[in-house]
């Protein structure tokens, strides 16, 4: 774990138990049917690439955007997000399958960072707790390249028919999406909370579209989200 990944965990850490402290005692941890509530948050992610041949280590990233919870009962919630989600791998090292493409355009130690755009819609079941909310969800996502790089540039070698790094990869991954949050009302405003937020997102596309060779997303992601009633 970097110096960075642990400063942002004991930050995120520090700000939930701060928010557990200060809670009033009497607070509920109750949805309240009916209620849609805004969310903004922000957090790391650790990434990967896998797939047949493929060789990888993990990335570290970031991620930042806004969601729309709407609580269907005290139990049953349903959630839209909109995220920017930093993702990629270092080291990726793959062949493409015979008489594919051109062998210059291979990963050999390479670093690869793409960037989407998520739109995650989930479900989320609360647990019948008194004092905070803990939250298991699951669901789909939809996501668009943003950007992407291999070895810090945009475009590829000057090799003729040579596509750009963003044209190598679909535009867009199907994910599934699970994980569990723990939130507790936020001091001082009503029916407002702060949660934490850990997700493990995996790609069912293989995102190369020139090479032959398979590489599917697979990212771990926490964040801390603000969220108040609207």
């Amino acid at each position: 774990m970097t110096t960075l990944t642990r400063s942002l965990v004991a930050t995120f850490v520090f700000l939930l138990g701060s928010a557990l402290l200060m809670a009033p005692p009497s607070a509920t941890a109750q949805n309240q049917p009916g209620e849609l509530s805004l969310g903004i948050q922000g957090g790391l992610t650790q990434s990967q690439l896998t797939g047949s041949g493929v060789s990888a280590s993990s990335q570290q990233g970031y991620s930042g955007g806004v969601s729309f919870q709407y609580h269907v009962n005290e139990t049953l919630s349903v959630e839209l997000g909109a995220v920017y989600t930093e993702r990629g791998a270092d080291g990726v090292t793959t062949s493409g399958a015979p008489n594919t493409s051109s062998p210059a355009f291979d990963y050999d130690d390479d670093r690869l960072s793409i960037n989407y755009y998520d739109f995650p819609l989930l479900v989320k079941v609360t647990a019948p707790l008194e004092a905070v909310k803990l939250r298991a969800m699951a669901g789909p996502a939809l996501s668009f390249v943003r950007s992407a790089e291999e070895n810090g540039r945009s475009t590829q070698r000057n090799i003729e028919s040579t596509p750009p790094v963003e044209r190598r990869f679909l535009l867009y991954d199907f994910s599934g999406v699970v994980g569990g949050e723990l939130a507790v009302p936020f001091p001082g405003v009503v029916n407002g909370e702060v949660a934490l937020d850990g997700r493990y997102t995996f790609g069912l596309d293989n995102i190369d579209q020139t090479q032959g060779f398979e590489l599917k997303n697979r990212t771990l992601s926490g964040s801390l989200i603000f969220r108040f009633a609207i």
